[in-house]
Parts: structure tokens; sequence; C-alpha cells
């Protein structure tokens, strides 16, 4: 079978190798997932948030991209947690000529954990700010998650009527450690 693809499973990896001509990807398994000065979570928590996990083995040249993709698994994690400020450099993947293994070091800068400050709403909604108070969950958390505040922007686009769409605007308040979210009422273009 000199030019027959064979298929490999590995862990949650599936590796591609070309029989015949001993030309393959390189593949190397993933050794260890690190992360630095992470303090809110741990490093178990983090690396649950991934979809690569170590011992799953990759293509060396692929590893970048996918990393870009696990950079904003952190990202949305961490918004979604309170933390607005969190910055991911992009991460150091080490490897030795020696080693059959690499290794991925994520490097954060957590910054500080913000609450919901205030929710108001701007422009001719059809519904009063108490009624859109209370079909929207952000202000009923203490600490500020952008995935509730994703989910309020679909509740809240379904009572805006075909002409309108609501566009959040976040200002965020440094010293008292807070998010204001002004959810305005915004006109589609005909």
């Amino acid at each position: 079978m000199p030019n027959s693809i064979l298929i490999f499973v590995f862990a949650t990896a599936t590796c591609l190798f070309q029989s015949g001509n001993a030309r393959a990807e390189q593949l190397r398994p993933i050794g260890e997932i690190a992360f630095t000065a992470n303090h809110a979570f741990t490093s178990e928590q983090l690396k649950q948030q991934l979809a690569i996990q170590e011992g799953d083995v990759v293509v060396v040249k692929q590893v970048k991209d996918k990393l870009k993709v696990e950079v904003e698994k952190l990202n949305l994690f961490y918004l979604s947690e309170g933390y607005v400020a969190i910055k991911i450099a992009p991460p150091i993947v080490t490897s030795s000529d020696g080693e059959r293994t690499f290794r991925i070091t994520f490097n954060l800068n957590e910054g500080r954990r913000f609450r919901v400050g205030k929710v108001s709403f701007a422009g001719e909604w059809p519904l009063t700010e108490k009624e859109l108070l209370a079909i929207t969950h952000l202000s009923n958390n203490p600490i500020f998650n952008y995935r509730t505040l994703q989910e309020d922007l679909q509740t809240l686009e379904k009572k805006c009527g075909p002409k309108h769409f609501p566009l959040p605007r976040t200002k965020i308040r440094e010293a008292d450690g807070e998010v204001d979210v002004i959810f305005e009422l915004a006109r589609k273009n005909p």
C-alpha cells in the first residue's frame, strides 16, 4: 500500500500518516500545560476550559493555530467570572530536541474581579425600564458575567421589534471595581 493513508487515534487527537514514504506530519504529545500568575483559579480549573489536554497528540505545525482558540476560551471564561481586564500573552511552546513531548505555558495577568454596577436602558424601548430589568439577568448577578450579558442581548433583541436592535455599552469604573451597562435601542439600517 505505497500511497494509502492510515488513520490512528491517540487520546482525543486524530493523526494522519502517509505510508510508503516515511514522510509524516511531525507529531508530538503535549507533556504539560502550565499557567503563570493565575491566582483566582487553579491550574486544574483552567485546564478544564481547554479542548487540548496533556497527553493529546497534535501536529506540531498546527499547535499555534489551536492555541489561538484556547486563548479565546480562557478569555471568555475569565470575562464570565468578572475579570474584565484579563490579559493572556501568546502561549509559549517549549521542547528540547531530545524531548518527545512539549510544554505549553499560558502567561496570565488576571487583574481584579469586577461587580455589576448600574444596568440601564437608553432609547425608546417598547417596555418600561422596570419591565426590561425583570426580563434581563445581568443586574441579578453581583459579579459581572459576559455570558449573561450575551444572553440578555438575545432576550432584548426579541423585544425590540423588526426595526431596532439592542446595543450594549459598557463603562468600567476601575476605582469602584464595577462595570456599568447601558443597553441602547438602535435603529437598523433599511
